[in-house]
């Protein structure tokens, strides 16, 4: 009987995973407690930026849709500036972008976000960094990769 059940389950989980189409990681501890998820972003080769003059070419870019709102940023890894574009955005609701290192410390923070918004990298050193972007009461997380 557990064997039916357990079969169901992963029958019906895949069927799910195919209408979503959204594929999650969990990392387990040696008690199998779980202790992360990682939720991969689809990654495509081109994009119509809004405003060509800033940036001649995109490499990668990285999206999410959130309601009628779709967030991408680019390239990722950056070098310098990484550029949010945000569609549908209501400019009369709060908007607030949020950088933090490894350790968890704000470092920059920009309120009032446009449909597309510059974020500038130069002044920090390679590595890691997580963006916290808060639509009104919507919150998407992004690590970013500064090389």
């Amino acid at each position: 009987m557990k064997i039916q059940v357990l079969s169901f389950t992963i029958a019906l989980l895949c069927v799910f995973q195919g209408i979503w189409a959204q594929n999650y990681t969990f990392a387990y501890d040696a008690n199998g407690s779980r202790t992360g998820r990682t939720i991969p972003l689809k990654s495509t080769s081109l994009l119509a930026v809004k405003d060509s003059t800033q940036l001649n070419s995109v490499d990668e870019h990285y999206s999410e849709t959130i309601g009628d709102v779709a967030i991408t940023l680019f390239p990722n890894p950056a070098k310098g500036n990484i550029f949010l574009k945000i569609e549908n955005l209501d400019l009369n609701l709060p908007s607030i972008l949020s950088l933090y290192d490894n350790n968890g410390r704000l470092l920059k923070t920009k309120v009032s976000l446009l449909e597309f918004n510059t974020i500038d990298l130069s002044d920090l050193p390679p590595g890691n960094y997580f963006i916290k972007i808060i639509l009104s009461d919507t919150i998407s997380d992004w690590k970013v990769i500064k090389e």
